[in-house]
């Protein structure tokens, strides 16, 4: 648009061709630095704003891993209802934070949750870390917390199953 109107100006007044060439040239150096600064700063809002993984590296699991390998399951402490309720509800979400810790290494590092099959698609991880050794430990931990929150909701219904029957017997 710009260019066309300096034509016409060119063309209606060939006296102020430099001049005018002159302001069409700065006009597209400007244009040029504002497409560049524009540019620079959506790819450094986008790099601000973009979500920081909380498992980083195969490191990261394998540290967490560990931290749920040493976990005892607890139970002996628990001797009423809301006590099992809040042991489930925490192991369920330290689980879950598992699930989606490895869900993000796997889009990060092409690796997804284990299936009867590979945790690893690729080959070794970053720094030499052994993505393998990881996946072992996650195979392994498995059946262990499968077990731990079977043990949980058994107690839970048990204690549950107990409490109604007190509360029969203290209302008749």
């Amino acid at each position: 648009m710009c260019l066309q109107e300096g034509q016409e100006l060119i063309d209606e007044k060939p006296e102020l061709r430099s001049v005018v060439q002159q302001k069409l040239e700065e006009i597209r150096e400007c244009w040029t630095d504002l497409e560049t600064t524009t540019k620079a700063k959506a790819r450094a809002l986008f790099e601000n704003n973009k979500p920081e993984p909380v498992v980083k590296s195969y490191s990261d699991l394998d540290h967490q891993l560990s931290g749920l390998e040493k976990q005892p399951p607890q139970l002996e402490q628990a001797h009423h209802l809301p006590t099992f309720n809040e042991q489930l509800q925490k192991f369920q979400s330290q689980m879950g934070n598992l699930y989606k810790d490895v869900g993000e290494l796997g889009s990060l590092q092409g690796v997804c949750l284990p299936q009867r099959g590979s945790l690893v698609k690729g080959g070794e991880g970053e720094g030499g870390e052994q993505p393998a050794v990881v996946e072992t430990r996650i195979v392994r931990l498995i059946e262990p917390l499968k077990e731990r929150r079977r043990i949980l909701l058994a107690s839970k219904e048990m204690h549950q199953v107990a409490q109604d029957l007190e509360e029969e017997i203290v209302s008749d």
